[in-house]
């Protein structure tokens, strides 16, 4: 799991968070606290102007993963999201449990921007696009929509102060 750094996301986390123990309990892994036989196992990475591996290693502790995407993810205020360069970190540090251990590996990034490290062409794209199928990975991404490929948009914003925000510009994406 990759997850946005960004305050705006925060109640975005906090809903994942809320269905993890969910999903895992909908696949018919979770029994108690860790999931049957390790079979399904999970890392967190967080990223916004840097990335983070929140979790050291992959973990089938449902719990501890719900507890980290709710307190373990920083806050990044810059405004920028390297959404492609955490990506090619987790593939370069998680490829061993596709090569090592021949499991099936996917990458879910949250987030509501598409990437500041984009490039000018999205040649940084075409990078993550080679590094994650060469490895076999899968992408899956859960945010914002991008209708008709549309670079710009516009969205609104509560901070912890309570003040909103409206019509925030954004860099449409993440499709």
């Amino acid at each position: 799991w990759l997850f946005d750094e960004s305050p705006s996301m925060k109640v975005r986390r906090d809903a994942v968070a809320e269905r993890f123990e969910n999903i895992y309990k909908q696949l018919g892994l979770l029994e108690g606290v860790e999931t049957k036989n390790g079979v399904l196992k999970s890392a967190i990475v967080s990223f916004g102007k840097d990335f983070h591996f929140i979790t050291k290693d992959a973990t089938d502790d449902v719990k501890q993963l719900v507890e980290l995407v709710r307190k373990g993810i920083p806050k990044d205020e810059s405004g920028k999201e390297n959404v492609f360069t955490a990506v090619e970190k987790a593939v370069a540090k998680y490829r061993e449990y596709r090569s090592r251990e021949h499991r099936n590996c996917l990458l879910v990034i949250v987030t509501d921007e598409r990437g500041d490290d984009f490039g000018v062409n999205g040649e940084k794209l075409d990078q993550v696009i080679q590094a994650t199928t060469a490895a076999g990975f899968k992408v899956f991404c859960v945010g914002n929509a991008a209708p008709f490929g549309q670079e710009k948009g516009y969205a609104n914003y509560t901070d912890d102060d309570g003040n909103e925000w409206t019509d925030l510009p954004i860099d449409q994406g993440p499709e």
